[in-house]
């Protein structure tokens, strides 16, 4: 290797290097605050904007008479991802829906 290969070399050794977690810098976007097992808390603290969220599934084939199996109705189903807000169901609103 000539000098200018291992110049090149530590140079590019230097400004790629991987983020450690626990040196007290928080060095985003590698390393982020953290939630559960995930991110990095010594650096970066806890996630405080973490928010619970309730999955509930549904399913009602008995509306598709025209399916003669099981895996017929299951093939034409649908979702979506809705969010439920109280003011908006007080007022007759339907659901937020994605």
């Amino acid at each position: 290797r000539t000098g200018i290969q291992n110049w090149l070399g530590r140079q590019v050794n230097q400004v790629w290097l991987d983020p450690v977690c626990g040196n007290g810098v928080c060095e985003a976007p590698f390393e982020f605050a953290s939630f559960q097992d995930f991110g990095c808390r010594a650096d970066c603290g806890i996630d405080r904007t973490i928010v619970e969220v309730v999955l509930v599934l549904q399913a009602d084939f008995t509306l598709a008479p025209e399916f003669t199996t099981a895996s017929e109705a299951m093939a034409s189903a649908s979702w979506n991802l809705c969010q439920v807000v109280e003011e908006r169901r007080k007022t007759g609103m339907d659901d937020l829906c994605w």
